[in-house]
């Protein structure tokens, strides 16, 4: 499985959506997220019940297409010298250990929206007209603070990555605020007009693993991949071109984005939900660990043992995975 999406083969994008049903089969008949009672969408706070069919049913349908947008954004920036479709898959495995896989929430949508404000960063370049990327990265960065406000403070980092492509350039600097703030603006007249809310309830988040030695296994298997693969990113900046540099400058930003803003919800919210954003970069630096040429037996071995698992919690008592 892994040699077939890791190879030129667009075809094996066809498997996703039957790996995709698979595991929401699995939580509707076996799985533990089916007994939550709300959902939190920041500004727009609860807009419906989590049971309904179209929670269930719009949740796999945008893994999936975060899950193509993220491969199309990996291929289009030539991360690798060919084509590869396994970033797609690995991101859809490495989410089913979330219950935003299975439920609508606001972690989902701002995943969302940060994979969209990437894309179009990474379309930025030092001698063309910036500013049409800039605005489109601005405005959807603004809409996933409205669904997940604690995004917000992770503003400075977005404005160091696009620094990163771009010079700064007054115009292409109050267009960016413009962005950010259109959304935001009618989010905040949605919440004072409809009083979705109190305002020091903005900042709550939902749960996304309730069973802890789920996550602990799920953090050693990223951090296992990230090792793996960081030295041979390394090797790959140091003969890579200018441009492939920035996109892997941008990608630690956006690894530091991430734990800043799980910092801010652990000590100010006492929450760690920020922090799985990280899957986001790490997804772009994952499949290094299983090499270019030729695919790393080792990596492949454990990433078996890793879809498996992700199949077997299923199959565990819920008792057993709160250990």
């Amino acid at each position: 499985m892994v040699k077939l999406f890791f190879g030129n083969k667009s075809f094996a994008l066809i498997f996703l959506p039957v790996i995709i049903i698979l595991f929401s089969i699995l939580n509707i008949f076996l799985g533990q997220q089916k007994n939550i009672e709300g959902s939190f969408f920041g500004f727009f706070g609860n807009l419906y019940s989590l049971r309904s069919f179209f929670s269930y049913t719009l949740a796999p349908i945008i893994i999936l297409i975060n899950s193509l947008i993220l491969n199309n954004i990996f291929n289009r920036n030539e991360f690798m010298k060919s084509n590869n479709f396994f970033i797609s898959f690995m991101y859809v495995v490495t989410m089913s250990f979330f219950s935003s896989f299975y439920i609508l929430d606001n972690f989902l949508l701002a995943q969302t929206g940060l994979i969209l404000m990437l894309s179009q960063i990474f379309k930025l370049s030092q001698n063309k007209d910036g500013r049409r990327c800039t605005f489109n990265s601005l405005f959807f960065f603004g809409i996933t603070c409205t669904v997940y406000p604690i995004a917000f403070f992770g503003f400075p980092f977005v404005f160091f990555i696009i620094r990163i492509f771009r010079p700064f350039v007054l115009r292409e600097f109050f267009l960016a605020f413009i962005a950010l703030f259109i959304p935001l603006l009618y989010a905040n007249l949605y919440f004072f007009i409809f009083s979705t809310s109190k305002f020091n309830s903005l900042f709550f988040v939902n749960y996304l693993i309730e069973e802890y030695s789920v996550i602990i296994v799920l953090i050693s298997f990223l951090f296992f991949y990230f090792l793996l693969g960081i030295s041979k990113i390394l090797n790959k900046v140091r003969s890579s071109n200018i441009r492939l540099k920035k996109l892997f400058k941008a990608l630690f930003f956006m690894l530091f984005f991430s734990f800043s803003l799980g910092g801010v919800e652990f000590f100010a919210f006492e929450s760690t939900t920020s922090l799985g954003l990280l899957i986001l970069p790490l997804m772009f630096i994952i499949p290094y660990a299983f090499g270019e040429k030729k695919i790393n037996r080792l990596a492949t071995i454990v990433y078996y043992g890793f879809f498996f698992l992700a199949l077997g919690k299923f199959f565990i008592p819920i008792e057993l995975l709160k250990i």
